[in-house]
Order: structure tokens, then C-alpha cells, then sequence
């Protein structure tokens, strides 16, 4: 990322399922993990920019977290997490889609880059058993 294109967007769906439909409700959760790093083009600038993790879906934007970048070559670890709205019954395959924002503070007056690692992870309860459904998978994915 740099200061000309601060704004990175990914599109993510979160799916679960059971092995044979059963008539249980599913709530979801999405979490974010990134490990950012900003390399401004000037190693002696003292600016520290701020890089979030921000959430959107069909209900519109989600806070994510915020982070001030602490400067040249130093790694910051951040997670963000956000509830998948829309409960849903697993009598068929429930899917949450979610576009995740990773965003630079683009006004700071000093040029670089942010080098950003991440993962997401799903995680979906399921309310009326304390049983796993047989064959219940989770797997979050890129479409």
C-alpha cells in the first residue's frame, strides 16, 4: 500500500454448514489479523501514520481497529473482529459475505509504503445444542 493507493479492499465470504441440514440457528464472527509495517521513502521521517482494518456488509460499514504506525521497519500487530449479522438457520449452507478495508492515513505529508501480511478466520456458533452437527465445517473464503 502507499500514499497514492491507501485504500486496499477485500471481498470475503464466511460459510458454514452441516452434514445433513438440522434445524439450528448460526451466529458468525469474522476476525482479522495483519502485521503492518511502514516504510516511509525517507528513513529519517519522523511521521507516523495510523492504518485501520475496517469492516463493510450488506448493512453498511462496521468498526474495525485503528492502529499508529510506531515508524520505520517497526511491525505492528493488530486483529480486528466484527459479528457476521443475519443469523441463519443450518438447513442449508449459511454464508456471510463481508468486504474487509485495510486503509493508510493518506495525508501525513511523507511518502512510503505499508507492507501488510493478514489472515481471516471465521468462527460460527450454534445456538440450541451444546453438540457440534455431524459433519459441521467453517471455511472462509475468497470468491
Amino acid at each position: 500500500m502507499t500514499n497514492a493507493e491507501p485504500i486496499v479492499t477485500r471481498t470475503l465470504l464466511v460459510r458454514a454448514r452441516a452434514g445433513q441440514p438440522e434445524d439450528f440457528q448460526a451466529d458468525g464472527q469474522i476476525i482479522v489479523k495483519a502485521s503492518v509495517r511502514w516504510r516511509a521513502t525517507d528513513p529519517h521521517a519522523t511521521h507516523q501514520p495510523w492504518f485501520q482494518v475496517r469492516f463493510e456488509d450488506r448493512w453498511g460499514p462496521r468498526t474495525g481497529d485503528s492502529a499508529i504506525l510506531d515508524g520505520p521497519e517497526v511491525t505492528r500487530e493488530m486483529e480486528a473482529s466484527t459479528g457476521l449479522l443475519g443469523a441463519c438457520q443450518l438447513t442449508q449452507a449459511c454464508e456471510w459475505p463481508i468486504t474487509v478495508h485495510f486503509a493508510l492515513q493518506d495525508n501525513i505529508g511523507a511518502e512510503g509504503t505499508v507492507d501488510v501480511e493478514w489472515s481471516a478466520m471465521g468462527r460460527v456458533s450454534v445456538e440450541g445444542t451444546s453438540d457440534r452437527p455431524k459433519g459441521f465445517t467453517v471455511e472462509v473464503i475468497e470468491p
